[in-house]
């Protein structure tokens, strides 16, 4: 009833600076155990609307960053409930930060996909998978070596899904991709590790 209120957006830059501070108090609560799982999952919706706002921030680098954060936390506090609706709620905000000017934000956003994918039902909506992995994929073109790494290691936790469409999309991106050479291994590693 206090925390939540103060992570949506009004103007001036001592609201961002209250944003900003909800947020840590919130993380402060979940690394203390002090908000249940099953409270966090009932009242999801509620928190994550206001916190959309803090994740699509275009001016303040700290406050997004502090979102993805907290994104995780509440993911891996949640993790064994949830719903369909956390997933379609989640995978549009994700992909957003994953084209965020700053990489430290897009590498701590592959670490929230990463128990994205490993929670997601198998088979989820085929549309919204295809359409997620296609976008992932063209973050594997980066130069920069870390974000190349980070999504990987998120590519790999998404062949446990829908493995047959997932090494079609991979086959794809190798012909397209500036690193076809990533995009076979990623084929192979789902072929071996998830034989159909």
């Amino acid at each position: 009833m206090i925390l939540v209120p103060c992570l949506k957006w009004s103007p001036g830059i001592p609201s961002n600076s209250i944003r900003k501070a909800s947020i840590v108090c919130m993380m402060t609560l979940l690394n203390n155990n002090l908000i249940e799982s099953v409270k966090l999952h009932q009242n999801f919706m509620d928190i994550f609307s206001p916190l959309k706002s803090c994740l699509d921030d275009d001016w303040m680098n700290e406050l997004r960053f502090a979102a993805i954060l907290l994104t995780r936390k509440i993911m891996e506090n949640i993790r064994e409930d949830i719903d369909h609706d956390v997933f379609k709620e989640l995978y549009e905000q994700l992909l957003k930060r994953l084209d965020d000017a700053q990489d430290g934000i897009r590498i701590e956003t592959c670490k929230v996909f990463e128990i994205f994918f490993e929670k997601l039902p198998d088979p989820w909506s085929s549309s919204l998978y295809e359409y997620t992995i296609n976008n992932i994929f063209v973050h594997l073109d980066d130069q920069n070596t870390a974000i190349q790494e980070a999504v990987s290691a998120v590519l790999r936790k998404a062949a446990r899904v829908q493995t047959h469409d997932f090494i079609k999309y991979a086959r794809a991106m190798a012909e397209k991709s500036a690193h076809p050479a990533l995009c076979q291994s990623l084929c192979d590693y789902a072929q071996e590790t998830y034989k159909q």
